[in-house]
């Protein structure tokens, strides 16, 4: 199990109740293993920041940005957010 900040967790339960269209479209094909019986997690608190979708089993982090993300402070926290999961981050 990864780390991660406990302040993070209510933060993480306000952003899977406010949702943007994408995120509920990739849930319904995640939720309840219906993608090969792995299990996903919404919003997953993890170390420093919260991830869209998240599998332990495949170590499979998968991003949704929008527009939010083009801002150049954003795109500098994305860049220290993929050095650390490279490997995992898979963005849409």
């Amino acid at each position: 199990m990864l780390p991660y900040d406990p302040a993070n967790r209510s933060y993480s339960r306000d952003l899977s109740n406010h949702s943007t269209f994408g995120e509920i479209t990739l849930w319904q094909q995640l939720k309840s293993r219906q993608l090969r019986g792995y299990q996903f997690y919404r919003q997953k608190p993890l170390d420093w920041y919260i991830a869209d979708c998240y599998c332990p089993a495949l170590k499979l982090l998968i991003e949704l940005d929008g527009l939010y993300h083009e801002a150049p402070e954003i795109q500098a926290k994305d860049q220290r957010k993929e050095k650390i999961y490279l490997q995992w981050v898979c963005r849409y």
